[in-house]
C-alpha cells in the first residue's frame, strides 16, 4: 500500500510537472510579437543667449501702503539749530555713503573750541613755567 501510494505521488507530480511544462511552451508560442518602436523624437531646439549682471533700480507706483525693507533713523551727534536742508533729499531718495543732508548752526561750538584751545594754551604755559 504504502508503495503504490508513492507511486501515485509521483506520477502526479510529473503529471502537473509535464502539465506545467505544456501550458509555458504553449503561451510562448502564442504570445504577440513586440511591436518595433518609431524613433523618438528629436530634443528640442533652443537658443542659447549670454548673460552678464547688472544692476536693476526698480521703482514701482501703485496705491496703498508701502514699508521699507531697509530703513534708517537719523539722529545728529550734536544738539542745534538746523541751518541749511539739502535740496535733492526728498521722502524715499536714496542717497550716497558721507552726503551731506543737512548743516547745523556751528557758532556754539566754534565758541567751545577756542575757549578749549585758550585753556590748553594757559595750561601748556604754567608746565613751561614749572619747567624754568
Amino acid at each position: 500500500m504504502f508503495l503504490r501510494r508513492l507511486i501515485l505521488s509521483l506520477f502526479l507530480i510529473a503529471l502537473l510537472i509535464g502539465g506545467a511544462i505544456a501550458i509555458a511552451g504553449w503561451l510562448h508560442h502564442t504570445k504577440p510579437d513586440a511591436e518595433h518602436a518609431a524613433d523618438p523624437p528629436p530634443p528640442p531646439m533652443v537658443t542659447v543667449q549670454a548673460v552678464a549682471p547688472e544692476d536693476i533700480l526698480e521703482r514701482f507706483t501703485g496705491y496703498g501702503t508701502a514699508r521699507a525693507d531697509r530703513h534708517v533713523i537719523l539722529a545728529a551727534e550734536v544738539v542745534g539749530v538746523v541751518t541749511d536742508v539739502a535740496r535733492e533729499i526728498e521722502d524715499g531718495s536714496i542717497v550716497e555713503e558721507d552726503q551731506v543732508l543737512v548743516r547745523i548752526d556751528d557758532r556754539r561750538y566754534r565758541q567751545q573750541l577756542i575757549r578749549a584751545e585758550a585753556a590748553a594754551a594757559s595750561l601748556q604755559a604754567q608746565v613751561d613755567q614749572l619747567d624754568v
